[in-house]
């Protein structure tokens, strides 16, 4: 099993290459906020590294509303403020 610290690359292009899908979308994208501590717990659930888009995805956000939410992408979960 892979620690957090492996699975986490700051200088891979997974998270680029998700920006930039979503900057050349003619839909709408809202990227919903992620909580920190969900995003690691997750991260390490799954074992996928933040080098693939999945991964990224899962670290980098609470989750991916496409055209006002018709296409729900899953991220570690959405940040709720207590």
């Amino acid at each position: 099993m892979k620690t957090l610290k492996e699975l986490i690359n700051k200088e891979a292009l997974g998270w680029a290459a998700v920006k930039k899908l979503m900057m050349n979308s003619k839909n709408a994208v809202q990227v919903l906020p992620r909580s920190p501590k969900r995003a690691d717990e997750e991260l390490l659930r799954l074992q996928i590294s933040t080098k693939s888009p999945v991964g990224a995805i899962v670290f980098e956000t609470g989750g991916i509303l496409v055209d006002d939410g018709w296409l729900r992408i899953l991220g570690s979960g959405f940040y709720e403020v207590e």
